[in-house]
């Protein structure tokens, strides 16, 4: 299910209104996968792995082929366990395949020890915030988990959206458009990919749809 911005603004209320809705799931994975690789890069293995091993974990993720990135992965973490890059491209498969609890587990455990990480901020907030699970979906949590994330990276596009990510699961839509326009511009003033700039322009849309759908009951 993809939001347009050719959607009827009372049709598109309704669809904010649901107690299903939640970011456009593809949206989510497609971003999700974006920043996986070069977050994983930021995380200091317990001893060194071979390229080539993570590599092809990678290469699986963005390929989507999720249950042969979660095999991958584990083929690393068995022969070192405390091997956090693995880990957590592992939780990121794991959160494409819906396997939420054990997501949250492997990135709970990675933040116990770099309590600080942005990305590992960054990333739960993402699960708490676009989960197509409702009961796994804790839009509160994926804000203050979002913010701590902005203090220590705000700079970071990624952060930016997220945290708009964690507004709109909120229905906070205004700060939702303001943190996804932020987003968007930081992406273009760094030549981020295309696609990435693509997917943070549907993000834009998607927020101003809301404010404007629902501001006709204000």
């Amino acid at each position: 299910m993809r939001l347009r911005a050719i959607i009827p603004a009372c049709a598109l209320a309704l669809l904010v209104a649901g107690a299903d809705v939640c970011a456009e799931l593809d949206l989510s994975i497609d971003q999700l996968l974006q920043e996986a690789a070069q977050i994983a890069a930021e995380l200091p293995p317990t001893t060194p792995v071979p390229n080539a091993e993570m590599a092809k974990v990678i290469e699986h993720l963005r390929a989507k082929r999720y249950l042969e990135c979660v095999e991958a992965a584990r083929a690393i973490i068995r022969k070192r366990p405390d091997d956090m890059p693995a880990r957590f491209v592992a939780a990121n498969a794991l959160i494409a395949m819906n396997r939420y609890d054990a997501a949250r587990k492997l990135l709970e455990q990675m933040l116990d020890r770099f309590p600080l990480h942005p990305g590992l901020l960054n990333n739960l907030a993402w699960l708490y915030a676009t989960a197509s699970d409702p009961d796994v979906r804790r839009p509160d949590k994926a804000v203050e988990l979002a913010r701590r994330a902005l203090v220590i990276a705000p700079d970071d596009y990624h952060v930016w959206s997220t945290i708009s990510e964690a507004y709109f699961a909120n229905r906070d839509f205004p700060r939702a458009l303001r943190a996804a326009e932020e987003a968007l511009r930081m992406a273009r003033e760094r030549n981020a990919e295309t696609r990435q700039i693509i997917i943070y322009e549907q993000q834009v849309l998607k927020c101003r749809d809301a404010v404007t759908a629902f501001s006709i009951f204000d």
